[in-house]
């Protein structure tokens, strides 16, 4: 069993790691800028967050996220926000049809080589 992150994007950010004993922790995490901080902090908070998992993680292999928004447009609908997407998804889930949960959107996560200094780029 591979190690796996799965993550709800957004500002406050939800995520499950599935370990590969089979274990799962999850929580969620606030990236919100504070009062005169630029909104680049947003996104550096984010990247420590998925540097802190993959060295609490070494063995991760997969990271996973939704794209609910793509998802509803791709049923004809047209939400507003995540939090409308959201609701449709829950909607459909509720009726029995899940193409939210049955079309995934991941990336494997790309080992560097032993002592390899951690990118500069973002994620």
């Amino acid at each position: 069993m591979k190690t796996i992150l799965a993550l709800d994007l957004a500002t406050v950010c939800g995520y499950a790691v599935r370990k590969s004993s089979g274990r799962v922790e999850s929580g969620s995490q606030n990236f919100a800028c504070k009062k005169h901080e630029a909104p680049g902090v947003r996104w550096a908070r984010f990247r420590a967050f998925l540097v802190d998992v993959k060295a609490a993680n070494p063995d991760l292999e997969l990271i996973i996220f939704e794209d609910v928004i793509a998802v509803c447009r791709q049923l004809g609908f047209k939400p507003v926000d995540n939090n409308e997407a959201d609701a449709l998804g829950i909607l459909h889930v509720a009726t029995g049809n899940c193409p939210v949960l049955t079309n995934p959107v991941s990336r494997k996560v790309k080992r560097p080589k032993a002592g390899t200094p951690l990118p500069t780029q973002p994620f």
